[in-house]
């Protein structure tokens, strides 16, 4: 397999044979053993075996084949990685838009512990009444207090230590929302008073420049910030001086060829060379994984290492080669 990003090999003592691949700018290395993309992009390559807190963070889920790619992959990733928590965006996982019971059911059993969201969720009538019930389940925290749901929740994870997670929606190009930025104030001080640890966020906003003003706005008040909505992994994952990991945007969980950001071509096409509305639909085949893994301190909540993960139709990711600290050779 020819992976779509570029890589350099390093060796190291951990895992007998095991190699890190780690995203550089160079030559494009083609690994014999289909070992899909997971890249270290930013921070120290302390790799996954250091004891830290491991969260794997999967970008919009688009209908039917993103929910069978999490369905299907994200048990061998959370097992290989010896993931503590798993979040992913669920509000296109219906039919390409919005959430409904059902589809949410398959995220939680699939091994996904917390389901975020954005300007979609409203979509499904019948998911309403779980935003209220079910706590691993948000909705933005920048939407009127009036709508149903909550937009941050307090997680345990293994050990005892607290994780909040906090859903934003952006402004820009968006709907009209109260202001993101005091909402994060707001929900970190929440988080404060209940002890939480690790802070990561999803900033479901349509604006890079918005997504990175969030980013810094959040800098060393987060363990994670990372965004969504455009379904278009960037490649500007970094860990900052004060400890905080951020990217603009982790991509989606869908079909990436023969597709328009999940949705079938051929539509969007026509919408685009005719400007006559029609409604989307996901595109049929096999869905990739998008998002980001990152390894954190343990007693500072600082980011230590930040992974792309790329897991394309045809590679099984096998997270046992992410174990090192080398540089590369």
């Amino acid at each position: 397999m020819s992976s779509d990003l570029v890589w350099c090999r390093a060796r190291h003592a951990c895992v007998p044979g095991a190699e890190l691949y780690q995203a550089t700018y160079g030559t494009i290395v083609e690994k014999e053993s289909g070992f899909s993309a997971i890249a270290g992009t930013a921070g120290p390559l302390s790799g996954l075996d250091a004891g830290g807190v491991r969260l794997l963070c999967l970008g919009d889920i688009v209908g039917r084949p993103g929910r069978s790619a999490v369905q299907e992959r994200l048990p061998l990733l959370r097992a290989s990685l010896a993931l503590d928590f798993v979040i992913a965006n669920g509000e296109n996982a219906a039919g390409g838009i919005g959430l409904t019971p059902d589809s949410l059911d398959v995220l939680l059993r699939s091994g996904v512990d917390c389901v975020t969201s954005g300007n979609h969720i409203w979509r499904h009538r019948e998911i309403r009444p779980l935003l209220d019930r079910e706590a691993r389940l948000l909705r933005p925290c920048n939407y009127s207090p009036a709508t149903p749901g909550r937009g941050f929740g307090v997680y345990t994870l293994p050990g005892g230590l607290k994780l909040g997670v906090l859903n934003l929606l952006g402004r820009v190009f968006m709907d009209a929302v109260d202001c993101p930025f005091r909402a994060a104030d707001a929900a970190l001080a929440r988080f404060e008073q209940e002890g939480v640890s690790h802070v990561v966020v999803d900033f479901h906003a349509e604006a890079s420049s918005e997504k990175r003003a969030m980013a810094q706005y959040l800098d060393g008040r987060a363990t994670l910030v990372f965004g969504t909505h455009t379904h278009v992994q960037t490649a500007d994952a970094r860990i900052s001086a004060l400890g905080t990991a951020s990217i603009t945007d982790i991509g989606m969980c869908g079909v990436e060829d023969d597709s328009v950001i999940g949705m079938g071509k051929e539509v969007i096409l026509r919408r685009f060379v005719t400007g006559v509305p029609e409604a989307f639909k996901p595109a049929r085949g096999q869905g990739s994984l998008n998002g980001v893994c990152v390894e954190a301190d343990k007693k500072n909540a600082k980011a230590l290492s930040i992974f792309i993960l790329r897991d394309t139709p045809g590679a099984v990711a096998d997270a046992r080669l992410l174990c090192g600290g080398a540089a590369c050779s």
